[in-house]
């Protein structure tokens, strides 16, 4: 098993654009979606090497 394809594009009709006008500043959708994401996506080779290419599960276990 093998973690799916990942793209930072957005979808044609993504609401990212909107969060703005839809979600207050201290929303946890709007929050995640500044702060956490962006880090996710940054962090997400270093992360990839943490799981089994066979079973999807974690290295350190029984892989």
């Amino acid at each position: 098993m093998r973690l799916p394809h990942f793209s930072t594009q957005s979808a044609l009709f993504s609401t990212a654009a909107l969060s703005a006008r839809l979600f207050g500043p201290a929303a946890p959708y709007r929050l995640f979606a500044q702060r956490v994401y962006p880090r996710l996506v940054r962090a997400r080779p270093a992360l990839e090497k943490c799981y089994c290419a066979e079973n999807g599960a974690s290295r350190w276990s029984r892989c």
